[in-house]
């Protein structure tokens, strides 16, 4: 099998994911835990492709989301916050509601551009109006095609064979452990058609791997091994389980779990890969963890 950068071959050069956690019902409101200081990139870095990660957030930034209260993920929720990778800091986060394929691409390239926000070789640059789109249903006038075709443009393929995204249908679980397994490795090994069963066989005792298209399992398989390397993303989402549930909707608050910690786009990278979260990157001068 040959290496490239995006899963091709069986994926017809799609690279799309679904790595969804089950996420706890919110309870009554309450207020988020206090905010932590931060040293992590600012929600729009690098405003221009030749932009240098901005400053982080102010320390003093508060996160105060109130349907909270109980949710599984809600720490991460507000670290992530603290980072400027949601719209608001405040009123309803609506953590159990589904997650468009849109906002959770732009939520990933804010994540990684803030969780990575001192290291200019790991950012995503944005697309600007003058691109090309790659996408026939997202022009560059869309308000997250700088996300969308940032995404692409650094190798993290997001759409469909046939030329679109799909901007606002809700993300499934096997879409969203693609998108994020590639990035996390800044790619994966290419895969032909021969090579799925042989890759299926090594996905986890899910009851229903078989129910996984074969475009999703390459990266499935990657982030599985990727588990093993302290990125963790199925067991931190998911706990312990025995169904996979690939076409089972994503929820906001399971995206955000997922995209708290993240790999270090180091494809051949030598024994562990290294990983950062949003709470490391919220304090000055943290390593990232081997």
């Amino acid at each position: 099998m040959n290496r490239t950068i995006l899963i091709s071959g069986a994926c017809l050069g799609l690279v799309l994911g679904a790595c969804s956690n089950g996420s706890s019902s919110s309870s009554s409101a309450t207020s988020a835990p206090a905010a932590l200081p931060s040293d992590s990139a600012a929600s729009n870095v690098a405003a221009s492709p030749s932009a240098a990660p901005t400053v982080a957030p102010s320390p003093t930034v508060s996160v105060a989301y109130s349907d909270l209260g109980g949710v599984f993920g809600a720490g991460q929720i507000v670290q992530l916050g603290q980072l400027g990778v949601f719209e608001t800091t405040s009123g309803l986060f609506k953590p159990n509601d589904p997650i468009t394929r849109r906002t959770f691409v732009r939520w990933l390239y804010k994540a990684n551009n803030a969780i990575w926000g001192d290291d200019d070789s790991k950012q995503i640059r944005p697309a600007t109006a003058a691109d090309p789109s790659v996408f026939k249903d997202v022009a560059s006038s869309d308000p997250d095609f700088q996300y969308i075709q940032g995404l692409q443009d650094a190798g993290t393929s997001v759409g469909f064979p046939d030329k679109t995204f799909r901007p606002d249908q809700v993300l499934t679980r096997e879409q969203m452990v693609a998108i994020k397994s590639v990035l996390d490795k800044g790619g994966i090994q290419d895969t032909k058609a021969a090579d799925i069963p042989q890759e299926r066989y090594e996905l986890p005792n899910w009851k229903d791997k078989s129910a996984i298209a074969p475009e999703f399992v390459a990266a499935i398989c990657s982030l599985t091994f990727n588990d093993s390397q302290h990125i963790d993303d199925i067991g931190r989402v998911f706990g312990t389980i025995s169904s996979f549930r690939p076409k089972a909707p994503v929820t906001r608050a399971q995206a955000a779990v997922l995209m708290w910690k993240i790999g270090d786009h180091a494809m051949y990278s030598v024994g562990v890969q290294s990983t950062r979260t949003a709470a490391q990157a919220l304090i000055p001068s943290a390593a990232p963890s081997p």
